[in-house]
């Protein structure tokens, strides 16, 4: 996937991250009853009069309006910024990092980015929240998180297999080899070592198991699902057979 098809799944991603958040935020307060946090607002007034932008700044219902407004959007250019910023590093760190630390890394890093600026802004103090602030605050950030990395990872592995099979031929579709063994299948494992991979391929009549290393799998980009050509070339074959002993 290219960088800039890349950064666009995350977008996607940090948008479908933003709605979860959201969703379990209003769940909550349907759930418990509790009224919505003042804090984006303050931190949209503090900014404001920072900057001298009378219209946020105003105490009348319209300035109250504006700044809810504002607030709302902030809260997108964070969910989708975190998206835009997940799409660009993850395929770097694809087969280093599990999705779950992916999706804890994107959760803390939109908690972070709303959270440092309204401390720093004086709009809220950590100290003030309790336990139930925390994980009214965790919890969206989490399930954000979550959605990002899964969403992601859907959208990404759907493109590759789009491309796949529309775009990317097999071997013995663009070279003629002098080996005759060329098996057409399907993956369906890989096991990687510290130097070599396993790679299980599907193949009628049986499945076959190629030893390969671990560098060659990445750089082929081998997972479950490729449809790939496996060559078998060997210099020898041999044949053996039980002899029943001779008597005596």
């Amino acid at each position: 996937m290219s960088m800039m098809r890349s950064v666009l799944v995350g977008t996607a991603a940090g948008a479908v991250g933003t709605a979860a958040l959201n969703i379990v935020t209003y769940g909550d307060m349907a759930l418990r009853g509790r009224p919505s946090s003042d804090v984006p607002s303050t931190l949209v007034k503090n900014l404001a009069t920072s900057a001298r932008i009378e219209p946020l700044t105003a105490d009348d219902e319209t300035g109250q309006n504006r700044r809810s407004g504002v607030a709302a959007l902030l809260g997108y250019v964070d969910g989708l910024g975190v998206g835009v910023l997940y799409g660009a590093v993850r395929p770097v760190v694809r087969r280093r990092i599990p999705v779950a630390l992916g999706a804890l890394v994107a959760g803390a890093a939109a908690m972070a980015m709303s959270d440092v600026l309204a401390v720093r802004s004086g709009a809220t103090d950590p100290k003030t929240w309790g336990a139930s602030g925390w994980v009214a605050d965790i919890v969206p950030h989490a399930i954000f998180g979550l959605a990002v990395a899964l969403t992601f990872d859907v959208l990404d592995d759907g493109k590759r297999r789009e491309a796949a099979s529309r775009s990317v031929p097999l071997l013995e579709d663009v070279m003629e080899l002098s080996a005759r063994n060329q098996l057409t299948g399907r993956v369906t494992g890989v096991k990687t070592g510290a130097i070599m991979a396993e790679v299980a391929v599907d193949i009628e009549p049986a499945p076959v198991t190629a030893t390969i290393t671990r560098a060659s799998v990445e750089r082929l980009g081998l997972k479950d699902g490729d449809r790939v050509t496996v060559i078998i070339k060997s210099t020898e074959v041999m044949i053996g057979k039980q002899q029943q002993a001779a008597p005596l």
